[in-house]
C-alpha cells in the first residue's frame, strides 16, 4: 500500500545516516565543472544534492521536489525539474512529458537510487511510476552510478528498473 511505502520512505531517510553521507561524499567527488547530472529521487540523493559544488557550471536534472528545492538554493548551479503528476509518497513527479524532455537532454552522469538490489531481479523500487523516468535518464546518461548502502542488497521491491550491469559503478558507504 501507499502507506506502507510512505512509512518505509520516512524510516529509510534516517537509516544508515553515516553510509548515506559517505556515499554522497564519494559521489560528489565525481561531479565536474560543466556536467549535466541526473539526481534521482530517494533518501540518499538529497545528501548528494547538498554537495553539488556551487559555481561549478553544473546543471542538475531531477524529478524529485526535495532535490530541486536543495539545488535551487545553490549559486551558479542550473536546475531542470522534470514535472508532471506529483506523487507525495516519493516526493517525485512523473509524466510522459518528463520522459520526452529527458530524451532531449544529454546527461554526463546519472546518480540513481534503489529500494532493493537483487542478483536476479536487478535494481528495484517501490513504485511503478518511477520506472519510466529512471529508464529515460539511464538511456541519456554517459555514465550511470547506483547510489545506495549495502542494506539494499538482497531486497526485492515491486518494480525493476535496471540490471546491475547497466551501471558503471555502485557507490556504497563501504
Amino acid at each position: 500500500s501507499n502507506w506502507t511505502a510512505m512509512a518505509y520512505h520516512y524510516r529509510a531517510e534516517g537509516r544508515e545516516p553515516g553510509a548515506k553521507e559517505a556515499i554522497a561524499e564519494r559521489a560528489a567527488a565525481l561531479i565536474e565543472p560543466g556536467d549535466t547530472i541526473f539526481l534521482d529521487c530517494g533518501t540518499t540523493t538529497p545528501h548528494l544534492a547538498r554537495r553539488v559544488p556551487p559555481r561549478a557550471e553544473v546543471t542538475v536534472v531531477t524529478q524529485a521536489l526535495n532535490i530541486a528545492d536543495l539545488v535551487a538554493r545553490l549559486p551558479g548551479v542550473g536546475l531542470i525539474l522534470l514535472a508532471g503528476l506529483y506523487h507525495p509518497q516519493t516526493g517525485s513527479f512523473s509524466s510522459d512529458e518528463a520522459v520526452a524532455m529527458l530524451a532531449r537532454i544529454n546527461l554526463s552522469k546519472g546518480f540513481f537510487s534503489a529500494a532493493g538490489i537483487h542478483a536476479e531481479a536487478g535494481v528495484t523500487c517501490f513504485h511503478f511510476h518511477e520506472v519510466a523516468v529512471k529508464r529515460a535518464a539511464m538511456a541519456r546518461a554517459a555514465r550511470r552510478y547506483l547510489v545506495g548502502d549495502r542494506s539494499k542488497w538482497g531486497r526485492l521491491r515491486p518494480a525493476t528498473y535496471a540490471r546491475l550491469d547497466e551501471f558503471d559503478a555502485w557507490i556504497d558507504g563501504g
